[in-house]
């Protein structure tokens, strides 16, 4: 565009960065030689790694991004993201994780952004809380319905040796949370009935529970992974002609709206606090390879 116009690059990048410093005439020159070569202006990519930062936060998501916009919770604390990130006046950007290590690792590197928030990928201890209350109200035939056991297994029992098996690293830390709570009381990990739930949907609760209540000792108790699986829990317990044989108790993570309505058992976590807590992070300036 220089050598068309017959000016410097510098006087080019000032046409668009600082207009003050070129004439009207100059200026015009300069801009119809860019429609005319088909050239949108500097590109704002490369602007911001000389600025040092570029003005947007990612959310890692470890699941399919369609889940950022159905699962109550993670809509609840994105709002909270969003709401710090409208205070700073940067934006959002969500990176879906993909499932190979070497993919996961391309999608972070790839992300134009100046800092990540990570969803759901830490151990999670307070799995402790919720099956501690179940084994202290005397069950000890308990079913553990989660999402992510194993990528390739349908709804409905699975089997694995131990709870480190499981591919999804928050499902791994709440089933070893359950695990530690009943071995306090004698129930050891091959006695728990462990319930895969793909999609961590009310209708994978739903297809993963068929028939277990019809065994000669079913489960008294399920604890669910998330609200959304107790709930789908509750639904198909509800549907059962006849009920059940005794009373099932169950539980549920997040406290979503919904929990509350149902009088479900949950184990709270405040989304949009926890979205909000980005607003202690303020996007600053970072070096960059030349």
């Amino acid at each position: 565009m220089a050598d068309a116009v017959g000016v410097s690059r510098s006087t080019v990048s000032n046409a668009y960065s600082r207009p003050d410093q070129l004439s009207s005439a100059l200026r015009e020159r300069i801009l119809a030689a860019a429609r005319q070569l088909g050239c949108p202006g500097p590109n704002p990519t490369a602007r911001s790694l000389r600025r040092g930062f570029v003005g947007s936060i990612g959310v890692l998501f470890t699941s399919q991004l369609s889940y950022a916009f159905t699962d109550p919770f993670a809509v609840r604390l994105l709002a909270g993201v969003g709401a710090a990130t409208e205070r700073h006046g940067t934006s959002m950007l969500l990176v879906p994780l993909p499932q190979g290590q070497a993919d996961a690792r391309r999608a972070v590197e790839n992300a134009a952004v100046d800092g990540f928030c990570v969803y759901c990928v830490a151990g999670e201890e307070w799995a402790l809380a919720s099956s501690a209350h179940v084994a202290g109200l005397g069950h000890r035939r308990v079913a553990l319905l989660v999402d992510s056991v194993r990528p390739d297994a349908p709804a409905g029992p699975v089997t694995l040796a131990g709870f480190e098996q499981a591919t999804h690293p928050t499902t791994r830390g709440r089933l070893a949370g359950f695990a530690d709570a009943f071995a306090e009381v004698g129930v050891a990990w091959s006695e728990l009935t462990l319930l895969n739930a793909p999609g961590d949907s009310g209708h994978a609760a739903s297809a993963a529970v068929a028939g277990l209540f019809d065994r000669p000792e079913p489960p008294t108790a399920v604890l669910a992974g998330s609200d959304v699986l107790a709930l789908g829990v509750l639904d198909a317990l509800a549907r059962r002609p006849g009920g059940t044989r005794q009373p099932v108790s169950v539980t549920g993570f997040d406290d979503v709206p919904e929990a509350a309505a149902a009088g479900l058992t949950t184990v709270r976590q405040p989304a949009q606090e926890k979205g909000r807590i980005a607003d202690r992070i303020q996007p600053r300036p970072v070096p960059r390879c030349s």
